[in-house]
């Protein structure tokens, strides 16, 4: 295999290094470290190792490395130099013409490089009349040859010199001096002198590359995992022989009188050429320039032709083509400056920019749409270390970039995939595989310092790639800064055609398309966000430039579609602002879109799967999704959807497809599974929403849905707002979501060994609504918005919620959503709602750093106030924002949860906080369902949400089902607080609860809880208090019907420790309660087929309390008014049967307490009365069927 510049050539065609020799098959290492050891070369005698946290890349050129990174065991890291070696000897002619010898020029000096050897040939000196005509050798008188101290003379006799050839070596100063002969009356003659000549002096060896010893890596390029030693790649740069005058083989002498000179001068980097340019900036290149390749090369190379910028000139370069080569300023410590204007420096081959200033008078437009600065066209290009501008906080914008837009496609015509390329992941899958995937890539742009305004991976209003021949781009940040835009495809127009089809979603992110690595860049925030966080003391260079925009990564285009799927990796030490795995606006559409932030990587305020602007067109601007967070890696809000901004919410940014977020590992503050304010599909076509919760840390709450929120604004420094879009007066967004929504905390054990999912807040299946805004108050300026009727962070679909083992959750689970909280009298509170009118952004504190709320708009360190629309004043809208409404075919539940494991310190709701639950056709099927068959709960559970009291939250019935597990609170059939319209049932076969078990509600005195039935049915559980039929506080059914029933069915295996109670605790219960110990009902739950058990085979069934029809009025006081009214107002019956059972009651059994029978008008008492009343006995046995009905 041999090497050609950065190349290699094998039979399969040709590749980049680093390209298809190996696949990488493996992902991120397990422990999210991978050393890498650089060694001086294969022998091992120098080195130094880094460590990379997530996706490694190599490091720079070591001859100039020294500070850029910190050796692994301390070693003060030092450049390296090459081995010298000796140039090649080649023949070398020099021509001075129209010397005026017949005037008696008396000589002809020619000073030589004192480093080199030379070989000259003295017959060959001659003075001819013209090129060729050889016929004139008698001209010559003598020629003095010096090297040093020394000096040889040959002197000519027609013709004929005294020494054929004279060789100079040694140190010193050489020269050739030609006298003509005295004799000589011809004049204008050309002077022909041929030599050979071979440098031998010090000349050292570069940098080419790096190899493990199979494949070759560009500086800055990926690693696989499994690589773990690189090896420097020396090799023998050309070498440049250079006249003082002429052209190179030309001297060019002339002159009528005294001693013409010139001199040839050997450089291993070319300097000006005589009219004061670098020679690839001059039309005339290659002037006066002789170069010999190194290495057999035949052309310019990228490491092996190395041009120096003169220190403190200045190279303008916007209207240039530079060839392949290293270009870099002469003296480090006083740079160059290399200008790209406001026109184009276009590539025409390979090249390395290092160690000079960078600086631009435009940038092209923003977000990358314009065409100006370094132009790649398809070749590599690779901004090297030592790459600076002279900010001096200025404020950055496109009449005022920083730094030179960065375009690693072409701005006229189409680019072809000419290298393969293999992709590292640096995450696994569900099923904790790693990725593998090779590519044909058009571009290749790596770059490791700088201050650019925007970055393009792509081209600007070209293609990539054809259908037919399909292409990626390829984009690395190891370092630098971008101001404004890095895009992973094209700026302003143009097609990335990295599959062969739009519709190519189902190959997921294993097709081409866009490839960026982000390893080590910055992307900031505006001023205001970023000194408000302190990230302006965390970043040295922060200082230089002035933003009023955060900057932005997208993963796509700016405007135009992506054939394939994007995929951008978030990596080792890199901080972005925000960063998208789509494109930008809505006109942009992508097959899939693939986000991947692992090892230390930084997002400090919103990781999003799709685009920005979505709501500004309705494209499927991505087909599919898929967003993974593992590592170390901290994000401040993580978003499956968009992050819909500027533009007025109209549209959804996605219309179809999968979308699955995945958190493996690290640090998270939110997570949603739709978008920001954006909405994913329509009433026509919908959305998969997945969000997994594998591993890491989640500081607040895991919704499934997506998240309401106020606009994005442009900031002046003080805070005040300096710009905003259409969608200013829009205070919360739609982020609606039609399709269902699935959302998974925990792990399959055997899959995922030692990982804990920890959620410190909540999980909801649904999205997070906000309430209107009315006014924002800042510095004396009031905003006001409208009040648009929309129903905010909806899911029109069904949500459902899985923990699993080794899930961890501090706060509550709820199936559904999170509406609005407000009042009784319908206000929002400002001091309870802060986080809908601020920003949720990382802050920096010296080296430590966590996220914050930090002020929408401030003025001079004091903060805005927001005030809210009141419930009242929406006419109660704020019940339908954060709804789930299901379908009506749908026979699942539209809402449900199911643990299996793990831990929950709070509440488990089958429904929503404070957000309806629904379905397109109303009805008495169930709707919110909590499944528990392992696992603790430290709350209570409930069927149905949190909701208000006395306001319908559950159109349908709820039901609580539990095989196994734990529950520390009690568990409910019904809602916290809001009204379910139907049914509610808690069904229990296994488990423990160490509350009591309802089958209502909780609810609030003198509200309604449950309208319908409630249902308890109970076998092979323990319950550490008191069983009720009906619900807490809140009151179950209306007194103009009378028909809310309640059952309670205790099978076998039950064990008691408080008593039995048909109706609720303190609520009334408007209809009748039903009683069955010993009975069993089909698998359908239907208390219609209750019958008592026959075959129980002497199991257990243990009441330490009593048993009773009617409610429970509490334990009260000496001086507290006793309760005189009936809480169960339909009558109440009791059945026990002790038939094959070994059943034991050891309090009373009454019908009676508090229970009116409407039908009989009359109280009513049970008639049997035994003295296990107060407990005497330790237990009681019933002959079978036994049955306690009214007046018995």
């Amino acid at each position: 295999m041999a090497m050609v510049a950065i190349l290699i050539a094998s039979s399969a065609g040709v590749m980049f290094l680093g390209g298809a020799g190996s696949s990488d098959t493996g992902g991120a290492s397990s422990s999210n470290i991978q050393t890498v050891t650089y060694y001086y070369d294969s022998s091992g005698s120098e080195s130094y190792s880094v460590e990379y946290s997530g996706i490694a890349s190599s490091e720079y050129n070591p001859e100039y490395w020294a500070g850029t990174f910190a050796d692994l065991n301390g070693k003060n890291v030092e450049n390296w130099v090459g081995s010298e070696f000796n140039s090649s000897s080649f023949g070398y002619t020099l021509w001075a013409n129209g010397i005026d010898i017949k005037n008696r020029v008396s000589n002809v000096v020619i000073n030589l490089d004192s480093r080199c050897d030379y070989t000259i040939n003295c017959k060959d000196i001659r003075f001819l009349y013209d090129y060729g005509n050889s016929s004139w050798a008698g001209k010559v008188g003598s020629v003095v040859f010096k090297s040093g101290d020394s000096s040889t003379t040959v002197t000519y006799s027609n013709g004929s010199p005294s020494v054929s050839s004279v060789s100079l070596s040694g140190v010193g100063d050489k020269s050739i001096t030609i006298v003509p002969k005295s004799t000589v009356k011809s004049y204008m003659l050309d002077l022909y002198v041929p030599m050979t000549i071979s440098c031998s002096s010090p000349l050292n060896k570069v940098f080419g590359g790096w190899t493990d010893g199979t494949t070759s890596y560009l500086p800055g390029d990926i690693l696989p995992s499994d690589v773990g030693s690189l090896y420097a790649i020396w090799i023998t740069p050309d070498v440049f022989f250079t006249t003082s005058v002429g052209d190179g083989s030309n001297l060019s002498l002339s002159g009528n009188s005294g001693t013409l000179s010139a001199d040839i001068s050997t450089e291993l980097t070319l300097k000006k050429d005589s009219y004061g340019y670098l020679v690839p900036f001059s039309s005339s290149n290659y002037s006066n320039v002789k170069v010999e390749f190194g290495d057999g090369r035949s052309s310019s190379s990228m490491y092996g032709s190395i041009y120096a910028l003169s220190s403190g000139s200045t190279y303008y370069a916007d209207s240039v083509n530079l060839p392949a080569g290293t270009y870099r300023s002469a003296d480090l410590d006083r740079p160059a400056t290399l200008s790209t204007g406001s026109g184009i420096c276009a590539l025409s081959g390979d090249a390395v920019i290092d160690n000079v200033y960078l600086s631009a008078s435009s940038g092209g437009t923003t977000h990358g749409d314009g065409s100006a600065g370094i132009v790649a066209n398809g070749h590599i290009l690779i901004m090297g270390a030592g790459i600076t501008s002279n900010g001096n906080k200025e404020n950055i914008d496109s009449n005022n970039p920083l730094g030179p837009q960065i375009i690693g496609g072409s701005t006229f015509g189409t680019l072809y995939g000419t290298a393969i390329k293999d992709i590292v992941f640096g995450a696994t899958d569900l099923e904790g595989n790693g990725k593998s995937l090779t590519v044909n890539i058009a571009t290749c742009v790596i770059i490791h310092s700088g201050i650019y305004y925007n970055v393009v991976a792509g081209s600007v209003g070209q293609n990539i790639g054809t259908s037919y021949s399909p292409a990626s781009t390829y984009l690395v940040m190891k370092g630098g800064t971008v101001l404004d835009t890095l895009i992973g495809g094209n700026g302003s127009s143009g097609v990335v055609y990295g599959s062969s089809s739009l519709n190519s979603e189902s190959e997921k992110e294993l097709q081409g398309g866009t490839f960026v690595y982000m390893l080590g860049a910055d992307l900031p925030g505006d001023d205001y966000e970023d000194y408000t966080t302190g990230y302006d003391q965390y970043r040295d260079d922060r200082g230089k430039y002035l933003l009023k925009e955060s900057s932005i990564l997208e993963g796509g285009s700016s405007n135009t579609n992506v054939w394939g799927s994007t995929h951008v990796f978030l990596s080792d030490d890199t901080t972005v602002f925000d960063v998208q795995a789509g494109g930008r606006r809505g006109g942009t559409e992508c097959s899939f879109t693939y986000l991947e932030i692992t090892g230390s990587a930084v997002v400090r305020h919103i990781a999003c799967g799709t685009i920005t602007d979505g709501n500004s067109g309705s494209t499927n601007n991505a087909h599919g999704v898929r967003v993974v967070v593992d590592g170390d890696a901290k994000v401040a809000t993580l978003c499956g959807g968009g992050y819909d901004t500027w533009s007025a919410p109209e549209s959804p940014s996605t219309t179809e497809g999968t979308i699955d977020v995945e958190v493996y590992g690290g640090i998270v503050g939110y997570v949603y599974g739709g978008g920001f304010r954006g909405s994913l599909g329509t009433t026509y076509t919908s959305v998969y929403v997945n969000v997994y919760v594998v591993g890491g840390k989640i500081l607040n709450d895991v919704y499934g849905g997506g998240r309401g929120g106020i606009e994005k604004i442009l900031h002046y420094s003080t805070g005040t707002k300096s710009a905003s879009g259409p969608g200013f007066n829009d205070s919360t967004g739609k982020s609606y979501i039609y399709g269902d929504v699935n959302v998974q905390i925990g792990h399959d054990p055997e899959k995922f060994v030692g990982r804990t999912a920890v959620v410190y807040g909540n999980v909801y299946g649904g999205g997070e609504s906000v309430p209107l805004m009315k006014s924002y108050v800042v510095g004396g300026t009031a905003y006001s918005f409208g009040t648009q009727n929309s129903e905010v962070a909806a899911v029109y679909g069904t949500t459902s919620v899985s923990v699993l083992p080794g899930a961890d959750i501090g706060g509550s689970v709820y199936g559904s959503g999170r509406g609005i909280s407000y009042d009784s009298a319908g206000n929002i509170s400002a001091e309870d709602n802060v986080e809908y009118s601020t920003m949720y952004l990382i802050s920096y504190s010296g080296s430590s750093f966590s996220p914050k709320n930090v002020a929408w708009m401030s003025s001079n360190s004091i903060p805005g106030t927001a005030t809210y629309y009141s419930n009242s004043e929406m006419g109660s809208i704020f019940t339908d924002f954060a709804m789930v409404r299901g379908p009506s075919s749908d026979s699942d539940p539209v809402s449900s949860v199911t643990v299996s494991g793990g831990s929950i310190k709070g509440d488990v709701c089958g429904g929503s906080a404070y957000g309806i639950t629904t379905q397109n056709t109303i009805g008495s099927n169930v709707i919110c369902s909590v499944e528990i068959s392992a696992g603790e709960v430290g709350g209570s559970v409930y069927g149905g949400g949190v909701g208000v009291a006395g306001k319908t939250s559950v159109y349908g019935s709820t039901s609580v089902s539990m095989t196994g597990g734990a529950v520390r609170g009690s568990v409910f059939g019904g809602a916290y607080y809001g009204v379910i319209e139907y049914d509610a049932e808690v069904i229990m076969t296994g488990g423990q609860v160490y509350g009591s078990i309802y089958g209502g509600g909780y609810g609030s005195n003198g509200k309604v809880a449950v309208n319908g039935t409630r249902k308890v049915n109970l076998k092979d559980v323990n319950i550490g208090e008191n069983i009720y039929g009906g619900s807490a506080l809140g009151d179950d059914g209306s007194a103009s019907t009378n028909k809310s029933d309640s059952y309670i069915i205790i099978d076998s295996g039950v064990s008691i420790d408080g008593s039995i109670y048909g109706g609720g605790f303190q609520g009334h219960t408007h209809g009748c309660t039903h009683v069955y110990i010993g009975y069993r009902t089909d698998s359908t739950n239907d208390v219609s087929s209750a019958t008592p058990i026959s075959d129980g085979n002497g199991e257990v069934i243990r009441i330490s309390g009593s048993v009773y029809a009617g409610g429970d009025v509490g334990t009260l006081s000496d001086d507290s008014t006793a309760y005189t009214s009936s809480l169960v107002h339909n009558g109440g019956n009791v059945w026990i049967n002790g038939e094959s059972l070994s059943l034991s009651i050891s309090g009373s059994i009454s019908q009676r307490q508090l229970v009116s029978d409407r039908r009989e008008h009359q109280h009513s008492y049970c008639a049997f009365q035994q003295s296990v009343s107060h407990g005497r006995y330790p237990s009681c046995r019933y002959r079978p069927h036994i049955r306690f009905v009214p007046d018995s």
